[in-house]
């Protein structure tokens, strides 16, 4: 292991047990690790009655990789399959009523955007328990519509004995970015908040493993996309974006980063605290000309907007030896939308939001239908932290070519980490760049970029009365 310096791209085929037709995997993945090094990876599925998506397997490795075993037992699915050990599932409401997983064709999949969490903390009772949270499909007054569901596994994934609807009023609330577990099992997790409107965020959490659910609804303004969690010794936090001027898909306004904290589990919060920079823009209109508000996209006519196709860019946050830290994609060097940074907010720093690219890269756009596809280029991330650092992996932009128009396949994806890792000497971060790539597909090419930001620890801050565990606390 070497903290991030060098990387093993291995693709292993999964055996799938049924023997004759291997498993895919959704378009957005989901990983974890847990206490025991056993890898974890979610979203995989397999072609049932002529459709995909309709029942999920995790596949687990003890060999760092070398090797998966897909469980035989999906911890979701929308039809009854015996071949495939499928079952409907049943899905439980806070008020105890249950309901039947579902699948129709009009929302194409079972469930997708699926987060995988494994307690890892060595005195927590529930070490070892592995959940996700993911979009699935669900029955609700005769329909069949998509809600967010919480699922456990106390067995390493073998089997799963909980499947729980953990949103108070079934409001149609936004996805959720990831599961932030405390030292004590505690689960927490947030949303956009759909059963009052944009003025709010919904926090959840558990303290028995995913059995029972309290939530508190966070009164704050002009929230876009979706917000993020992450806990340590001294609190809560969540990140998340909001519009200070009007912006929405037709308008860009302005807006900004803010966190917000709570030091008693989530009861009560602090005041947001705007953490990224004068000037920046972390949010941009994404619907195409030219009818920005919701018919179809014309991907041949020029749009001054980013790309075709309505692209997930919330923020990322993450606690870590450096204090809190937050990731965003940027538009405040870009020219027309057309292209983006990624910019952190580091705690431990302090002063102005730190850049991790090296120029605002082109926002790739596969071209799909009427263009309902996804852009990649410095966006598409998540955080986490070890002792070796703070890694973001990210869909990158290597070589700056211009951004596609949609009316061309693009040939090149990269996908990067960049790493923040400490560094004996004082003063503005520096800059270390590492690239390797390699040819994965015709279409893909997989690279990896680290990018080693170092900074000296700085001596504790405090705002809104939060002292960070172990390293300096928030700044403005």
């Amino acid at each position: 292991m070497t903290g991030g310096l060098t990387w093993h791209n291995t693709t292993t085929q999964i055996t799938a047990f049924w023997g004759y037709i291997s498993p895919s995997i959704g378009d957005n993945p989901g990983a974890a690790i847990g206490p025991d090094g056993t890898d974890y990876s979610i979203e995989y599925t397999t072609l049932i009655n002529d459709s995909s998506a309709q029942a999920f397997y995790l596949a687990s490795s003890t060999n760092h990789g070398r090797s998966w075993v897909l469980s035989p037992n999906p911890y979701a699915s929308a039809v009854d399959n015996s071949t495939f050990h499928a079952s409907i599932t049943t899905w439980t409401f806070l008020n105890g009523t249950t309901t039947k997983g579902c699948f129709t064709q009009y929302n194409t999949y079972g469930g997708d955007y699926q987060k995988i969490g494994v307690d890892t903390w060595p005195d927590s009772p529930f070490k070892g328990y592995v959940y996700i949270i993911g979009d699935f499909q669900m029955l609700w007054n005769g329909a069949c519509v998509i809600q967010q569901g919480f699922i456990r596994s106390t067995d390493n994934g073998h089997t799963w004995d909980l499947h729980v609807v953990t949103d108070p009023a079934f409001s149609g609330s936004s996805q959720v970015e990831g599961l932030s577990i405390a030292r004590n099992g505690e689960i927490y997790f947030s949303r956009n908040y759909g059963g009052s409107g944009t003025g709010s965020i919904l926090f959840e959490k558990s303290a028995d493993a995913g059995s029972t659910w309290t939530h508190k609804i966070i009164p704050v303004s002009g929230v876009v996309l979706n917000p993020d969690t992450a806990s340590s010794l001294s609190g809560v936090y969540i990140a998340y974006i909001a519009c200070t001027m009007p912006c929405n898909y037709a308008k860009n306004g302005s807006s900004s980063v803010f966190l917000i904290s709570s030091t008693d589990d989530g009861n009560t919060w602090s005041l947001p605290v705007r953490i990224s920079d004068q000037g920046a823009v972390p949010y941009w209109s994404y619907i195409a000309n030219p009818d920005p508000i919701g018919n179809q996209e014309d991907c041949s006519v020029p749009s001054i907007y980013t790309d075709c196709g309505p692209v997930h860019r919330p923020p990322t946050i993450t606690n870590s030896q450096f204090g809190i830290v937050v990731g965003w994609t940027d538009w405040r060097n870009s020219i027309n939308g057309t292209s983006a940074d990624i910019y952190a907010y580091v705690s431990g720093f302090g002063g102005s939001n730190v850049r991790l690219t090296a120029f605002p890269g082109r926002l790739c756009e596969v071209k799909q239908g009427n263009c309902n596809g996804f852009g990649f280029g410095n966006d598409q991330m998540k955080v986490a932290a070890s002792t070796n650092g703070v890694f973001f992996a990210v869909g990158l932009d290597l070589d700056n070519d211009p951004p596609s128009n949609c009316s061309v396949i693009c040939t090149v994806t990269d996908v990067g980490v960049i790493r923040l890792e400490p560094s004996p000497i004082a003063g503005v971060p520096t800059v270390d760049l590492l690239v390797s790539a390699s040819v994965i597909s015709a279409l893909v090419l997989s690279a990896v970029l680290i990018r080693r930001l170092r900074a000296l620890r700085a001596p504790k801050r405090v705002v809104a009365g939060v002292t960070e565990d172990n390293a300096p606390s928030l700044s403005n």
